[in-house]
C-alpha cells in the first residue's frame, strides 16, 4: 500500500527535483491593506483623496479632513487616526504664582 497512488502527486510536486512543481517564479506577496484614502478642506476648496501615507506633509492640526465612515469634516488633530501624524502638545503652563 504504501505511496500508491500519492507517488505521482508527490513527484509532480517537485518533491525529488528540488524544484516547485513547475519550475515557475514563486507566488508573488499577497496585496498590502488598503490604506485610508483622506480628502481636506482648505481656503473653500478640497483636495483628494489623499493616502494617509501622504497626509502628514499636507496638513496640520488645524486642518479640516474627511475619511469614509466619518460623519462631517473634523481638524485633523481631533480624529484619533491622525493623532499621530503631529508632535504632541505641551501641556498648558502652570498658572503664575501669586
Amino acid at each position: 500500500w504504501g505511496w500508491g497512488w500519492a507517488w505521482p502527486l508527490y513527484w509532480a510536486r517537485g518533491a525529488f527535483s528540488g524544484g516547485g512543481g513547475g519550475g515557475g517564479a514563486p507566488p508573488p506577496p499577497p496585496p498590502p491593506a488598503s490604506e485610508p484614502m483622506w480628502h481636506i478642506a482648505e481656503n473653500g476648496q478640497t483636495r483628494g483623496p489623499i493616502p494617509q501615507s501622504q497626509l502628514a506633509a499636507q496638513i496640520s492640526r488645524d486642518t479640516l479632513v474627511w475619511t469614509e465612515g466619518q460623519s462631517g469634516w473634523l481638524k485633523a488633530g481631533e480624529v484619533p487616526a491622525l493623532t499621530g501624524l503631529f508632535a504632541p502638545q505641551p501641556p498648558p503652563p502652570p498658572p503664575p504664582a501669586g
